[in-house]
């Protein structure tokens, strides 16, 4: 799999990335870290780092761009290297709440950092696309010796549940300059263990402050616009987005912030027309509000959407009410009608979704 594309060129890294090296004058200490430090597979040096680490920590994001950090610890070696494309790592029993999981069903990027934290303090970041397997599919598809999974068993027999697949994009060094020299010492590892003692109980003591929460302070709305944008189409000629970048009309400054009602959310190829020139200035902010009007509140497509989700207790309620207070031959000209009614909704929602 190739990096990903830019607006530049073919070089790493993402569009923002080269916005900010370019606004605070990194651009070619970052050329020259993509071309001397990073590549898109694992040599035989990461290889060897990365097969002598017992850890590691892990991020994703749901589709909404809503990020968790995790961490994934086991025998040494647990993160097993299938080729220098492709690693995976096992899923133990946690606490059920599949945060990470979660989120690599929704949106399969994921970012991995290895740190060698006992011996050359060097880390190895390791991004890619995951994929979720069951056991059965990793023993009959990966060439992995048994040991692979009898090493990962606890003593009670446990297993992991099932394994993360990493189709690695890119693989590049975190310096070793700030990060601190670890001594390991004896710690006995309760693998899958549910006993509250050995997991820390409620160290934070949440059971007790439950009743003291304080209110969640809500996602940015920008934020939030943006990515509910960027799972659309390109707002310039309407194809679908598989890869959105973005075009600020009015340049990053102190007045004018990175914010969504400021940007277009565009495909690559339009990207390119606007920075060439190609399109007008003025048509793009006139297309930039039809947009932000079209995600205002009130929009037709926010009525729309709500409409849809009051569709269904609306449909419940009417059959409730008719089977309680009518006779069976209106009963089945009600639900004849329904039928109709909801032939024609379907028709229409396709229509204007």
């Amino acid at each position: 799999m190739q990096p990903k594309e830019t607006t530049t060129s073919n070089k790493p890294g993402s569009v923002g990335e080269h916005l900010l090296q370019k606004e605070y004058g990194d651009t070619a200490r970052a050329n020259s870290f993509y071309e001397t430090q990073m590549l898109d597979h694992l040599n035989d040096r990461m290889k060897k780092l990365l097969s002598a680490q017992e850890m590691v920590f892990i991020a994703t994001s749901d589709a909404n761009g809503e990020s968790d950090c995790s961490f994934r610890a086991g025998p040494i070696g647990f993160v097993r290297i299938i080729d220098s494309k492709t690693i995976a790592y096992p899923e133990y029993r946690g606490n059920g709440v599949h945060a990470s999981l979660g989120n690599i069903l929704e949106n399969p990027h994921i970012g991995m950092i290895f740190v060698d934290f006992f011996g050359s303090t060097v880390g190895l970041h390791v991004n890619g696309r995951a994929s979720i397997q069951e056991n059965q599919y990793v023993r009959k598809n990966f060439n992995l010796p048994s040991e692979a999974f009898s090493n990962v068993q606890t003593k009670n027999g446990k297993k992991p549940e099932r394994w993360v697949v990493v189709d690695i994009q890119e693989a590049y060094i975190h310096c070793a300059k700030h990060v601190p020299k670890l001594k390991k010492l004896n710690k006995k590892i309760h693998w899958g263990t549910d006993d509250e003692t050995y997991k820390g109980g409620d160290f934070f003591n949440v059971t007790t402050s439950a009743k003291n929460h304080s209110p969640i302070s809500p996602t940015d709305l920008n934020n939030r616009l943006y990515f509910e944008r960027a799972k659309q189409h390109c707002e310039w000629c309407f194809t679908w987005l598989d890869s959105p970048h973005v075009h600020q009309l009015i340049p990053i400054g102190p007045s004018h912030p990175h914010e969504a009602n400021n940007l277009l959310v565009v495909c690559q190829d339009c990207l390119s027309k606007i920075q060439s020139g190609s399109i007008d200035q003025s048509y793009l902010q006139h297309r930039l509000d039809e947009q932000m009007q079209k995600w205002s509140a009130h929009s037709y497509s926010h009525l729309l959407n709500k409409a849809k989700e009051n569709l269904t207790p609306t449909i419940a309620k009417i059959i409730d009410t008719s089977l309680s207070e009518l006779s069976k031959e209106k009963i089945i000209l009600r639900i004849i009608a329904l039928l109709f009614i909801l032939h024609y909704l379907s028709h229409f929602f396709m229509l204007h979704a």
